[in-house]
Parts: C-alpha cells; sequence; structure tokens
C-alpha cells in the first residue's frame, strides 16, 4: 500500500549513508576533488547544504507521489465524513 512512501525512505537512508561514506573514507578523494572539498568550514557547510538539499527534495517529491497515489481515497473519506455529519445535523 505505502510501497512508494518506503521505497523512497529507503533511498533517502542509502543517500545519508553514501554522504557519510564519501566523506569519512579514503576512497573517496576523487568526490571531495568534484565538490572542491578543501576540509574547512566553508567546504563544510556547503557539503551539508547539498546534502539538506538532496533529501529535501527526495521529501517534497515523495509527498507528491503520496497525494497524487491517494488523493482520491482522502477526498472519498473526507466527503463521506462531511455527508454523515450533514445527515446527523440536518435529519
Amino acid at each position: 500500500m505505502l510501497f512508494l512512501e518506503k521505497l523512497f525512505l529507503f533511498v533517502i537512508a542509502l543517500l545519508v549513508v553514501a554522504f557519510f561514506t564519501i566523506l569519512f573514507t579514503q576512497w573517496a578523494e576523487p568526490f571531495k576533488q568534484l565538490f572542491l572539498f578543501k576540509e574547512d568550514i566553508v567546504s563544510w557547510i556547503e557539503l551539508s547544504l547539498l546534502v539538506f538539499v538532496i533529501t529535501f527534495v527526495l521529501r517534497q517529491l515523495l509527498i507528491w507521489v503520496w497525494r497524487l497515489e491517494f488523493a482520491p481515497e482522502i477526498r472519498e473519506a473526507k466527503m463521506k465524513k462531511y455527508l454523515s455529519k450533514r445527515r446527523r445535523w440536518h435529519g
């Protein structure tokens, strides 16, 4: 049912693990040079912002896909709730 949500959360978790792996291992030198990582505070902030932006975009994509997939069901449930309240108050 929520397969896509779990899939996107898994992808985000993989990206975070990959980020820390790249950050703290020796084989990651080409990636550090790609991002001009100089191991000063500005580079740390840039890399952190990059990871934040990537995870934020993935989160927004997850929300968009979730709404696209479940919007009709949510709308139908809200309509049923509205109609049941209306019948209760208006006989």
